[in-house]
């Protein structure tokens, strides 16, 4: 399922300067079909980045955040490399999220981890915001 506020998400990251080439997945583990506690939110992205540190798979991550775009919602994410898209749905599907973010060739889209579904939503680097330091939880 691809919600509306999906297709509006914009990416809170330390440095727009990178690494953001070639093909990549953005997963989040917060907040599986219902608002989780802040702190529950952050037991799972932590536990969702340790399993992606040793999947030998994934050649490089980058922790981010996926926000709504007046940044009021923010759900800690992980941006991986080295997994196919196939492979990154089966991703958001172990942790019970509707659907990914795919990004080839600096272009964005969001894909239903179940259905497949995919919306375009132009470059990647438009949606991207910059933002040093505490990126803060998920809220």
């Amino acid at each position: 399922m691809i919600l509306k506020e999906y297709e509006e998400a914009v990416f809170l990251v330390e440095s727009a300067a990178g690494p953001w080439a070639g093909s990549f997945g953005i997963v989040t583990a917060c907040n599986p079909a219902t608002m989780l506690p802040e702190h529950e939110n952050g037991l799972r992205a932590e536990a969702l980045a340790q399993s992606m540190k040793s999947d030998g798979r994934v050649s490089h991550l980058c922790r981010l955040e996926g926000c709504s775009a007046d940044l009021r919602h923010r759900e800690e994410s992980i941006a991986l490399w080295g997994l196919t898209l196939e492979e990154t749905m089966e991703l958001g599907k172990l942790w019970e999220q509707n659907a990914v973010f795919w990004i080839e060739d600096g272009e964005l889209a969001v894909v239903g981890c179940r259905s497949g579904r995919r919306v375009d939503l132009g470059k990647f680097l438009d949606r991207v915001r910059e933002e040093g330091g505490d990126r803060g939880r998920s809220r």
